[in-house]
């Protein structure tokens, strides 16, 4: 091969090679269009909506941010975040601990930015007293996924956030009021969920006036879930929720570090023995990462529970920053503190109720000066248990007691500690039998024990232990033992088992 054959190969192969060049360059421009149209096309979907909407706006895929507006840029601000340019936004998504406030928004937007599925989720922040709401979406357009936030200024929509906040309390109160067991700590739970979802408080508490002045919160937990329900201190602690609830009024502390006092030696403490800790990163002079450790002030608001006339506890609500909560804040803070309070009066009084009913129950039921069952009731209680016993051929014991010259006892010591024995009787007797069984006064000093499915050797056994319980008292008895099954009438097992106990007396010359 001459030398001119080889200088023609080697610059067909460099046209060659150009060409293969330029070809995808061209393709390289064409797909950088295209790619610039579609985001055109997808931005330009948003426009109207964005105008009229009044809409923060950012919008980005995996690889870079393609829009953010100014509006979302100063409700950013509004919440002490100052984004200058797009680096910035990705680094403040890349990092949710950075920001306690968006921290939820945050983090859920790291979870799902880089999924292959539709996404969407709505959170409502409250930002320098306005009501901020914040929607992430991550849709499929045109075969690839982008991410969206909006944000939007709600304020002027906060009565229906608080008609829906009310409504959905009265909701669970009555649910949980109407419950044999009434647990504070889960009504609690569910109004600090609302609260936290519409980021109206960090902190959460109800606390009630116990026996000895001792403060017991029934409810008490931070948004970060650290649940202090339960805790409880004495009248020696003069903080927060001591001053509220003794002096019985309502206070707004709009900055807990500039405020650490209140009248006659009270202490603005924080309910939580430690503040959140703030971590914030920053280059020094040299151009080195360092990190800052610091703690926030707090907005703290407490509502006495008074009702009856009397300061019973106080309902607590804190949030991290400087003078965070607004008049229509504290007007809903007020609202929903009503609403415990009027549960609280209605509960206090349903139990009072409930009290007085059994109270007066037992009296008609029960012998007043010993506690044992009146002979009404043992008749009601025979009836029922004898037709089960003989219905299912299981045997009931009845055993009739007559305390020993108990008429000499009263001659002698009085009637004053006659009454003693008879007490003393009664509660011996009831140490040795079971739930189930029954001790009736039948009048006197003469009482009834029955036994349901015992038969007599086991009674027996029962009457031995509490032989020997009441020797140790110096007190004696005298005693029958039947099976009732055997017997058609109540007044039949009264007469044998009578019969049986003056036969015991008898032998034992009437002790």
């Amino acid at each position: 091969m001459d030398g001119n054959t080889s200088s023609y190969l080697v610059l067909l192969l460099l046209i060659l090679i150009t060409s293969f060049i330029v070809r995808i360059h061209v393709r390289l421009i064409k797909k950088r269009k295209d790619e610039h149209i579609e985001k055109e096309r997808f931005l330009s979907m948003f426009g109207s909506v964005i105008e009229a909407q009044n809409l923060g706006l950012v919008i980005w895929d995996k690889k870079d941010i393609m829009y953010i507006n100014a509006r979302i840029i100063a409700h950013l601000k509004d919440a002490q975040i100052d984004i200058r340019d797009r680096q910035q936004v990705r680094k403040l998504l890349e990092n949710p601990d950075s920001n306690l406030l968006f921290y939820d928004v945050l983090r859920t937007i790291k979870e799902k930015a880089n999924i292959d599925e539709d996404v969407t989720q709505v959170w409502t922040k409250e930002i320098e007293k306005k009501f901020i709401e914040i929607t992430y979406m991550r849709k499929n357009c045109t075969g690839r996924y982008y991410n969206m936030v909006t944000t939007r200024d709600i304020s002027m929509e906060f009565s229906a956030i608080e008609n829906k906040i009310l409504n959905e309390l009265i909701n669970i109160l009555s649910e949980e009021i109407s419950k044999d067991n009434i647990d504070l700590k889960k009504i609690g739970e569910r109004i600090m969920s609302m609260l936290v979802y519409y980021d109206l408080v960090y902190i959460f508490g109800i606390a009630l006036l116990g026996q000895n002045n001792e403060i017991y919160f029934a409810y008490l937990k931070n948004k970060d879930k650290d649940d202090r329900s339960g805790l409880r201190y004495g009248p020696e602690k003069k903080n927060f929720a001591r001053y509220v609830i003794d002096k019985g009024i309502k206070v707004l502390i709009r900055n807990t570090e500039k405020t650490p006092k209140l009248p006659d030696g009270y202490r603005v403490t924080r309910m939580y023995n430690r503040q959140p800790v703030i971590f914030e990163t920053r280059l020094n002079y040299r151009g080195h990462k360092i990190f800052k450790l610091y703690t926030k002030p707090f907005t703290s608001y407490g509502v006495p529970i008074i009702y009856r006339n009397i300061s019973r506890g106080a309902v607590l609500f804190e949030k991290i920053g400087e003078d965070q909560f607004s008049e229509s804040t504290i007007s809903l803070f007020d609202k929903i503190s009503n609403i415990i309070t009027l549960a609280l009066s209605f509960v206090e009084t349903l139990q009072e109720v409930q009290y007085e009913r059994k109270r007066f129950f037992e009296l008609s039921i029960k012998d007043y000066l010993t506690g044992a069952y009146s002979r009404r009731f043992l008749e009601q209680y025979l009836e029922k248990e004898m037709n089960k016993s003989k219905r299912t051929n299981r045997p009931i014991s009845v055993v009739f007691i007559d305390i020993d010259k108990f008429k000499e006892i009263n001659d002698k010591f009085g009637h004053v500690y006659g009454d003693v024995v008879l007490k003393t009787f009664v509660e011996i007797i009831n140490k040795n039998i079971r739930v189930m069984d029954l001790v009736a006064r039948y009048g006197g000093d003469e009482f009834i024990l029955a036994f349901p499915e015992t038969d007599t050797t086991h009674a027996h056994n029962v009457m031995d232990r509490i032989l020997a319980s009441l020797s140790k008292e110096n007190i004696s008895i005298s005693f029958g033992i039947i099976d009732a099954t055997a017997f058609d009438s109540i007044e039949d097992v009264y007469k044998e088992v009578d019969n049986r106990m003056y036969g015991m007396k008898r032998r034992n010359g009437g002790c």
